[in-house]
């Protein structure tokens, strides 16, 4: 009988230690361990104002995490980086693995390195709005797309100025203009949050960055650009960039792309501007960060993101202190039972 009791505290030990060094060191269970003992990983709160650059290769796919919980996706990248991106979604933007909600979602035009995931994207998640480009395309996977739409969803087009505003936050969609090919008419996109802004630019080319430049001024002034048409040398003028004076340069591009994106040239005129310069090719996925007392912080390659609240986290850390409680309790009942036995053999 004493053998078996000493067989039970000794799995029950063991179970209790695993569960115990579960709850201190998986990231997933208590993020402030994490972020002391898992440097490879860096750890940041939905709280805050999360824009993620997904690395899609030669591709455009952007994701907004909003301060109010809702999520606002820009383009959605090339068909070979379907997965990718969907996985990206889940692990990183979505409130939960269950999640399949999406609140915005804005086409800036009809290439299919920034729609080529659309049509996955519609078949698994749900878009509660939906902004389309008015410069279609006749290529048959974009009408693929478009005939999806048409048979499942309300859509909008951006025919005049939208403003959508909550928890401090402004997302300014500007009217654009018309012109013959989609590169120039690619909707263009304005984020602001706590004095922090985004310049999102699909593939506009020289001729209509002066045409915003006209038209919106400083307005078009911000922290961060995303370079237009993956630094291509007919995009990102230097007019265009002394009027939006960024301080980081975003450039969503394949590595060892036929086009020879970023071009020499665009990355000269950055860098004549003191400008910031973040590569997808060179950085992976780039996600900023804006909140209280934070600033503008940049995130690159490996990082984690959390949704666990304050009391949730404070849960956590009673869990761990209960369990090294019976851990010790355990021990110290094994101690007694070994007293009473060697006691009886006296």
């Amino acid at each position: 009988m004493n053998k078996q009791k000493t067989k039970q505290c000794v799995v029950i030990t063991i179970v209790m230690t695993v569960l115990a060094l579960c709850c201190l060191f998986s990231p997933l269970i208590n993020p402030w361990i994490a972020r002391v003992f898992c440097e490879q990983f860096k750890m940041v709160s939905k709280e805050n104002l999360l824009v993620h650059f997904i690395s899609v290769g030669q591709g455009d796919a952007i994701a907004v995490n909003l301060p109010d919980g809702k999520v606002m996706l820009i383009d959605t990248g090339p068909e070979e980086s379907n997965v990718t991106y969907t996985n990206y979604l889940k692990e990183n933007v979505l409130n939960t693995a269950t999640d399949n909600e999406i609140d915005y979602l804005v086409l800036t035009h009809a290439d299919m390195d920034h729609v080529g995931g659309t049509l996955r994207l519609l078949q698994n998640f749900k878009i509660n709005r939906l902004f389309i480009p008015k410069i279609s395309s006749n290529k048959p996977s974009y009408q693929e797309i478009l005939n999806f739409i048409d048979k499942n969803y309300e859509y909008e087009y951006i025919e005049e100025e939208i403003v959508l505003k909550n928890n401090g936050y402004k997302i300014t969609m500007f009217e654009g203009f018309d012109y013959d090919k989609t590169n120039q008419s690619s909707q263009v996109i304005k984020l602001e949050y706590k004095s922090k802004s985004f310049l999102f630019t699909g593939d506009i080319d020289d001729d209509a960055e002066l045409a915003y430049i006209e038209e919106y001024g400083d307005k078009l002034n911000v922290d961060v650009l995303k370079v237009a048409h993956h630094g291509a040398s007919t995009s990102t003028s230097e007019e265009f960039l002394s009027t939006v004076t960024p301080d980081y340069a975003v450039i969503s591009v394949g590595a060892g792309n036929i086009y020879n994106h970023p071009t020499d040239e665009t990355l000269r005129k950055l860098e004549k501007v003191d400008t910031e310069i973040l590569r997808t090719d060179e950085k992976g996925n780039i996600m900023f960060v804006v909140g209280d007392d934070l600033g503008l912080n940049v995130l690159t390659g490996r990082f984690m993101i959390t949704n666990l609240t304050f009391d949730y986290r404070y849960l956590i850390l009673v869990i761990d202190a209960v369990l090294f409680i019976q851990l010790i309790v355990i021990i110290l009942k094994k101690d007694k039972t070994k007293k009473r036995i060697s006691k009886s053999l006296e």
